[in-house]
């Protein structure tokens, strides 16, 4: 079977163009995050960690109006982290713990 080559970096540009041009449709539109996650509901939308670092991220951008992990410091890091976990065990029921070196070790392992 052949691989896939990667997508192209003007395709990725594009993504992101539409993404832009979608969003200030929306935004004029008065559509918010929380009505589009209401109408993802009757979609088929797993929760991948991908998904949950969107999520992460969002509570990043909106603590911190900070756009990648790597500009968090350890403190920012540990409070959204915070949040985050309050909002899932709060509304779903699950906790977890932060990762310890061992389990990195572990799953790096695994890996």
């Amino acid at each position: 079977m052949k691989e896939e080559k990667q997508r192209s970096i003007t395709q990725n540009r594009c993504l992101h163009l539409a993404l832009t041009q979608i969003s200030t449709l929306l935004i004029e539109q008065g559509i918010d995050q929380k009505m589009i996650m209401r109408d993802l509901k009757g979609y088929d939308t797993p929760v991948t960690p991908e998904f949950l670092d969107l999520v992460f991220k969002t509570i990043m951008w909106t603590m911190y109006r900070k756009e990648s992990t790597t500009k968090l410091t350890d403190k920012e890091m540990s409070d959204c982290f915070e949040v985050f976990q309050r909002f899932i065990g709060e509304t779903y029921g699950q906790h977890i713990e932060w990762p310890s070196n061992d389990q990195l070790a572990l799953q790096a392992l695994i890996d």
